[in-house]
């Protein structure tokens, strides 16, 4: 970071008095030095560290080095030509050092997941979307059941998942980060020696991941013809009507009590089922989550690419979905 005295020399007018208190800007002529933690900025001093970080981010989403196999990058289990989920058809993945250690649960779509609340057990409808006094239980959070609630959470996971990625801690994958060919590009974003500490580094790799992961443009496009129907630019045909009605009515199909078939007024989605425990079995072995019996309700805003259709990896396509 600039010494004080130097940066004092190029404030313009940055200090704006907000209620309770004051808040200091960087000046709008030049970017603080990189930093994990930078600090005050201006909204385009913002702006330009999302989208350094976003280009940052999207490079180790598809560097393979980055998983202790050195052949598995994110983009392995989450492709963007499979709407950020899986290209197989397999029930899960395999991961690991070796590739050789199965997944525990289905990989999920990264897409659509901008607007999930920070996950409650107990969550209530805001009163545009429904009857605010019923508790509709756990709810929100990413993961299939909630446990991390920003990107960079969720990022932390499959890194060092001995049945992901397989890192046996941070330091491992700071080291790859080193060896990376974007390695000057990790250190102009988050500061000259920020690959000489590696808890710093870790933290800083997985909050260029999160950051990468709320790109608009990659992560919820809303790009299908359905949403095409929904802005006015396209039709559906007389069966997909049909099929839509269906959907939403709530003596028939109900689908759209949990999928909401159009965008909700506060943006709130219900996300989890609390289903049987014997529905699970024991997927979930890591305290202090197991037992907690929850299911994230995957998105169908790309669910014409079924191998993301089903969350348990039980059903191969749209039409078994919906029965």
């Amino acid at each position: 970071m600039r010494p004080y005295a130097k940066a004092m020399t190029r404030w313009t007018s940055a200090a704006f008095a907000i209620l309770t208190g004051i808040i200091i800007l960087w000046p709008a002529d030049g970017l603080p030095e990189g930093s994990v933690n930078p600090g005050p900025m201006s909204r385009a001093e913002a702006f330009a560290r999302a989208e350094a970080l976003t280009a940052l981010g999207r490079k180790m989403f598809f560097d393979p080095s980055l998983s202790a196999s050195g052949k598995q990058a994110c983009s392995s289990c989450h492709d963007p030509n499979h709407a950020f989920g899986p290209t197989s058809a397999s029930p899960v993945e395999m991961g690991g050092p070796n590739l050789d250690q199965p997944g525990l649960r289905a990989v999920p779509s990264l897409r659509y997941l901008q607007a999930a609340p920070v996950f409650t057990e107990h969550f209530y409808d805001s009163e545009d979307e429904g009857d605010e006094s019923v508790d509709n239980g756990p709810t929100g959070g990413l993961t299939w059941d909630g446990r991390a609630d920003h990107g960079k959470d969720q990022a932390r996971i499959p890194l060092l998942s001995p049945f992901e990625m397989g890192n046996k801690d941070e330091a491992q994958v700071v080291a790859a980060l080193r060896r990376a060919p974007y390695a000057d590009a990790f250190k102009a974003a988050f500061g000259a020696d920020v690959l000489d500490h590696p808890q710093d580094a870790f933290d800083a790799a997985v909050e260029a991941l999160g950051t990468f992961e709320q790109s608009s443009t990659d992560f919820y496009p809303y790009s299908s013809r359905y949403d095409a129907f929904l802005a006015g630019k396209a039709t559906l045909t007389a069966q997909e009507l049909h099929g839509r009605a269906l959907f939403e009515d709530e003596a028939k199909g109900n689908c759209a009590s949990c999928h909401l078939s159009e965008p909700a007024n506060d943006g709130t989605v219900h996300k989890f089922d609390d289903l049987p425990k014997a529905y699970w079995g024991n997927l979930n072995t890591d305290p202090p989550f197991n037992g907690r019996k929850l299911g994230d309700r995957p998105a169908l805003t790309d669910a014409e690419i079924d191998d993301i259709v089903a969350f348990l990896g039980t059903l191969t396509d749209a039409d078994q979905a919906g029965r």
